[in-house]
């Protein structure tokens, strides 16, 4: 067995066995190789709905400086360009229920000029997003 084969059956077994009712969605990748995935936990307790690789998952501000630098990464290597917009880089099903978000472009989100509401504003996510 390979370290990469071994590391994924090590992630894959602790996310199956740690996460039993809450969703945890894991990925990584390396210089060698594809990227992996797994996931494990409920999208839904309520409705018994498991998750898959579809969902997706809030981010907290911590999170700011690392996306900020794989962006600026992508930026250096070619692969994106500042003046991008979310419409060109992603599929619409991604920013469905954001509004502006489609001509917000990656320099407008790194610099939060874009104009896209927060989450936090929605006093329904106040009282179940914080449950």
């Amino acid at each position: 067995m390979d370290d990469r084969t071994a590391i994924e059956d090590r992630l894959k077994a602790l996310t199956h066995q740690h996460v039993k009712t809450a969703g945890m969605s894991v990925m990584g990748a390396g210089s060698q190789g594809p990227a992996y995935h797994f996931h494990a936990g409920s999208a839904d307790i309520l409705h018994s709905q498991r998750i898959d690789e579809a969902h997706l998952f809030g981010i907290g501000s911590i999170t700011k400086i690392f996306v900020a630098v794989v962006v600026l990464q992508l930026v250096e290597g070619g692969k994106l360009k500042l003046t991008d917009t979310v419409g060109l880089l992603l599929s619409a099903a991604f920013y469905r229920d954001s509004d502006d978000a489609e001509s917000a472009a990656v320099q407008q989100l790194l610099s939060h000029t874009a104009g896209i509401d927060s989450w936090e504003d929605d006093p329904a996510w106040i009282v179940d997003g914080r449950g």
